[in-house]
């Protein structure tokens, strides 16, 4: 009988065991797989989804209602490879407007405001890699990996005509129409592009800037109100938001990898006639998502 009875409490011993392991690598799956199928679902680049998104974008950009020509426009692919794909570059057709602002909104395009404006929506050369001509064809990765086209070639921070800078959102505004931010060393010109930037941000989200200043102390930027009469608490957190938001680079970590996994894009491939590719960014958070992708589509125009 004894021995019996060491048999049976040797069994019900494994079995609670192994009932123990199975609760504890249950758990582990239950809360770490999901996980990991959203890290999976992040890393997925172009995919179905992402492309149907860059053939909208690249329908808008393709409409002969978008100008691609503006003076600042023009800078900015002659000095960075790449422009900013906005709504308000639409024609002043208030109908095309509106239907750009709702695609991009039902899109889920990343960083836009209420009127489909700083969306991370990014049109480049064909080429996006090692131009021929780095002034008139800017090396767009080079751009985004915080190397920028110069001509002050006496700098010490100057590299083979490129000089290092990290872009951030205040610079892509011009100052005085003819030149960005970033060929200036002027604080005051500096200073005039990131209160352009902050006033852009708080209209963007349908507040008035007229009622709320940009300040700045060294590296430190604030607001104020110039009354605090009927300014609410939203105003505020919208200024505080800008405050943050125009002092962001230009390119994410995220947006980095993604631009850098991207081929250079010969040319010499391309058999359609394109010059021009969209890098589209989403965030998704509609049905409970929170995600990003990306797509790139080239453009015909």
């Amino acid at each position: 009988m004894k021995k019996l009875s060491n048999k049976g409490f040797v069994l019900a011993e494994t079995l609670i065991v192994t009932i123990f392991v199975l609760t504890i690598f249950t758990m582990i799956y239950t809360n770490y797989y999901p996980i990991i199928g959203v890290y999976e679902e992040r890393e997925t680049y172009d995919d179905v989804e992402g492309k149907y998104t860059a053939y909208w974008i690249k329908k808008l950009i393709e409409n002969e209602g978008y100008n691609t020509t503006s003076d600042h426009n023009k800078l900015m692919m002659n000095n960075y490879g790449y422009i900013r794909f906005e709504c308000k570059d639409m024609t002043t057709d208030n109908n095309k407007r509106t239907t750009c602002m709702n695609l991009l909104k039902d899109l889920e395009i990343s960083n836009c405001d209420i009127y489909g404006n700083g969306c991370d929506i990014f049109i480049t050369h064909y080429k996006i890699g090692s131009p021929t001509n780095k002034i008139l064809s800017p090396n767009f990765k080079k751009t985004v990996n915080g190397s920028i086209p110069s001509l002050e070639l006496s700098s010490p921070d100057i590299i083979n005509g490129y000089k290092n800078h990290i872009l951030k959102i205040y610079e892509e505004y011009s100052y005085d129409g003819t030149h960005l931010c970033t060929s200036t060393n002027d604080n005051n010109q500096i200073l005039e592009c990131k209160r352009n930037a902050f006033k852009a941000c708080i209209t963007g989200r349908g507040y008035s800037a007229d009622k709320v200043t940009l300040n700045e102390n060294g590296e430190e930027l604030s607001y104020n109100f110039i009354s605090q009469d009927n300014v609410n608490d939203a105003e505020k957190e919208v200024a505080e938001y800008c405050v943050e938001k125009i002092q962001k680079n230009v390119f994410p970590s995220y947006l980095i990898d993604y631009i850098n996994y991207l081929p250079d894009y010969s040319l010499m491939n391309n058999s359609t006639g394109a010059k021009y590719r969209v890098i589209v960014v989403s965030h998704h958070k509609k049905a409970l998502n929170n995600y990003y992708s990306f797509a790139t589509m080239e453009v015909n125009k």
